[in-house]
């Protein structure tokens, strides 16, 4: 599950990995605003639709389906921007379109891993967290070896851009391969019978005692069952994307270059969210986590929102290490709080919804990355 998930972000993880790239050809689009905000709004979007036709559509088809346009995107991109028109208003709104088409299936990827993950319990949540986190540490490894190899800025854009896409669209062929090998497997089909069951209108779960009140319809059911936890998602995730990646680049040190330090964030930051998607994984049995004590730590992530803006203004506090401390802390606890986040939803709800509750939570995440992007965006344009 954890191979899975981690090709599902890998088109965005490579977008925020080349965000370098994308900043030296367009310098006058506020990239590392844009582009973000681009991908949250689409997917955000997409979800509202897959929420309207969850039980019609089937998970395979969608992953599959997706993973296709995935290697299609990810082969233009490359090539558009190192076209003639590369720098262009014309080649810059063709990548924007381009993002939309990656952001629009994987909202749909996105909710058939997540309602997958829903039916088969926390543990399969987490794998699907950890995956995520893998897709940024995986994206800007590559990304690193490859600014190393080609050390001159022009073979950098060039040649080095073509290979890191290039890779990019092996590990999603990688992943599809491996989806068909899991279809075959137990679990794929009881996932393909599942989608046979929802086309027909029939429920395994049936027979189960229906505790969702007679007046509520399925999906009211579960967005009240699990509110404390898709709010603290939202929150989670508005805070996160307001300040990453985008402001954190403002707090400039001349004794790096802008490219490798922008770089350096994107690892720095993947790799310690890594961390944290794992940590809950081995305390998932021993401890019962209290919505109270998960609200407090991610409203006390404010704190970060400010010292990063204090380091941006005022030289003074503008300390190498001090920036990647707190980007390590910001990185582990946006890392840890979004793994039990996704994983406690589904225990709320009985089997028979549990499918549409991993779809919810997924939708709340992408709700906070939204907000984040949006108020990021507006904010970076007020005050540079």
């Amino acid at each position: 599950m954890a191979g899975l998930t981690c090709s599902v972000l890998f088109p965005y993880s490579s977008v925020l990995s080349s965000l370098d790239y994308f900043s030296e050809i367009y310098p006058d689009y506020y990239t590392t605003s844009t582009l973000p905000f681009v991908y949250m709004f689409t997917i955000a979007a997409t979800y509202c639709l897959v929420l309207r036709i969850h039980h019609k559509t089937k998970h395979h088809i969608n992953i599959i389906g997706g993973f296709i346009v995935y290697i299609i995107v990810l082969i233009i991109v490359p090539f558009i921007n190192l076209s003639s028109i590369s720098g262009t208003i014309g080649s810059y709104i063709i990548t924007v379109i381009l993002i939309c088409c990656t952001a629009f299936v994987d909202g749909f990827i996105q909710s058939s891993i997540m309602a997958i993950a829903g039916l088969f319990g926390p543990h399969y949540s987490i794998f699907c967290q950890i995956g995520y986190g893998l897709s940024g540490v995986i994206s800007t490894t590559l990304r690193v070896i490859i600014k190393f190899s080609f050390p001159s800025a022009e073979e950098s854009k060039k040649k080095g851009i073509i290979i890191f896409f290039s890779l990019s669209c092996l590990v999603i062929v990688f992943a599809s391969l491996l989806f068909v090998y899991l279809l075959k497997s137990p679990i794929g089909k009881y996932i393909m019978k599942k989608d046979e069951d929802n086309q027909e209108g029939v429920n395994e779960e049936s027979k189960e005692i229906d505790e969702k009140p007679q007046n509520q319809s399925p999906l009211k059911y579960v967005v009240l069952k699990n509110i404390h936890y898709n709010l603290i998602l939202i929150s989670l995730f508005t805070i996160t994307l307001f300040i990453y990646p985008s402001f954190i680049y403002k707090i400039e040190f001349k004794d790096i270059r802008t490219d490798w330090y922008m770089v350096s964030i994107v690892a720095v930051y993947g790799v310690c969210d890594f961390i944290g998607r794992i940590f809950p994984m081995f305390l998932t049995k021993r401890i019962t986590y209290k919505a109270s004590i998960i609200w407090s730590i991610t409203i006390s992530r404010l704190v970060f929102v400010l010292l990063f803006f204090i380091q941006i203004y005022f030289k003074t506090f503008r300390i190498k290490p001090l920036v990647y401390i707190l980007l390590i802390l910001f990185g582990l606890t946006d890392g840890a709080l979004s793994s039990i986040c996704v994983s406690e939803p589904p225990k709320q709800v009985s089997r028979k919804y549990k499918e549409l509750s991993g779809v919810v939570t997924s939708f709340a995440a992408n709700i906070g990355l939204l907000i984040g992007s949006a108020v990021n965006l507006a904010v970076m344009l007020i005050l540079f």
